[in-house]
């Protein structure tokens, strides 16, 4: 297998890493997306369809169709067992995500690709950051990032709040991370920002 650097992109709900990350895929880099993984994962495989509806009973699915905002409101929302519910379904599609992502970058390394970016929202919280080269944390304060997740999911900034809470903290990822963007301005400012960290890495 050829030689390939891997890059982590991580950030909180709503710290902006998915603009980042397509800004970076703009740029003609390969960017992995963890959350696609797992989604694909979770409409494709029958193993991990199976293992859900026996953790979370039938209407985990409708018509072979993986209910999010059945499971959302199980791991996120007023079910006493939220907690024990989310560790559930991690424990079920982390290690799948996992095995993924590793296979498509051996793939990569294998069709001669020299540098591929992974974003996660959970480098840290399951210990990856080990695996990669650099790992790059796209950074916003907890309100910032409570507004923007209730405008893109359409929920309260209770829920909102409720699971940044599930993460790590982003001052903690901050502290963790090779590399910190800070992104509570305009995207021209984000965008900036990744090109000086890309001229360094690269």
């Amino acid at each position: 297998m050829n030689e390939i650097k891997v890059i982590g992109i991580t950030g909180n709900m709503g710290s902006g890493k998915s603009t980042a990350s397509n800004y970076i895929e703009s740029k003609s880099y390969k960017v992995l997306y963890s959350d696609n993984i797992a989604k694909e994962l979770l409409e494709s495989n029958s193993d991990i369809k199976a293992k859900i509806t026996n953790a979370f009973g039938n209407m985990a699915y409708i018509n072979g169709v993986y209910n999010t905002k059945f499971i959302s409101e199980c791991v996120f929302g007023n079910d006493k067992n939220k907690k024990d519910n989310l560790e559930k379904l991690n424990l079920i599609i982390h290690p799948a995500v996992i095995e993924e992502l590793i296979n498509q970058i051996e793939i990569n390394a294998n069709n001669g690709l020299e540098i591929i970016f992974v974003e996660s929202a959970l480098i840290f919280e399951l210990g990856l950051n080990e695996g990669f080269d650099y790992v790059i944390n796209i950074y916003s304060n907890d309100n910032i990032s409570i507004e923007r997740i209730t405008k893109r999911n359409n929920i309260s900034a209770e829920e909102a709040a409720q699971r940044l809470k599930t993460q790590l903290s982003a001052e903690e990822k901050r502290k963790l991370a090779d590399f910190t963007i800070i992104n509570e301005s305009t995207l021209e400012d984000l965008y900036k920002s990744i090109d000086r960290v890309l001229l360094y890495i690269l």
